[in-house]
């Protein structure tokens, strides 16, 4: 399978989009939105900051996890890596992120 970005519909009836790895695991995860236009934008815009690495913050929650928040120029959310166990394991996140998710291909809506 090729790594890939889709717009889903979640169990909630809302948008979403993500950046699949080439094994299937949701890398990136954008913010749900009733609106499909929106979440286009959105993953427009995410693609563009991808491509400047340090528009991801990083984060830990309280089991210890890690994960980034990718953001706009204002600093304001576009989406969220999955949680990996380690630092060093979001830093693989990240740089898989870099190296593949700025030109990888959209493929047409996919229900969640």
């Amino acid at each position: 399978m090729r790594s890939r970005f889709e717009i889903v519909t979640d169990e909630f009836g809302r948008y979403v989009f993500q950046f699949l790895a080439t094994d299937g695991a949701a890398l990136l995860r954008g913010l749900p939105s009733r609106e499909r236009f929106t979440v286009q934008v959105e993953l427009m815009q995410a693609r563009t900051a991808l491509r400047v690495g340090h528009r991801f913050v990083k984060h830990t929650d309280d089991d210890g996890g890690w994960f980034a928040m990718l953001t706009q120029k204002n600093g304001d959310p576009l989406a969220r890596t999955s949680t990996v166990p380690s630092e060093p394991s979001l830093d693989a996140v990240l740089e898989q992120l870099a190296t593949t998710a700025a030109g990888a291909p959209l493929l047409k809506h996919q229900d969640a």
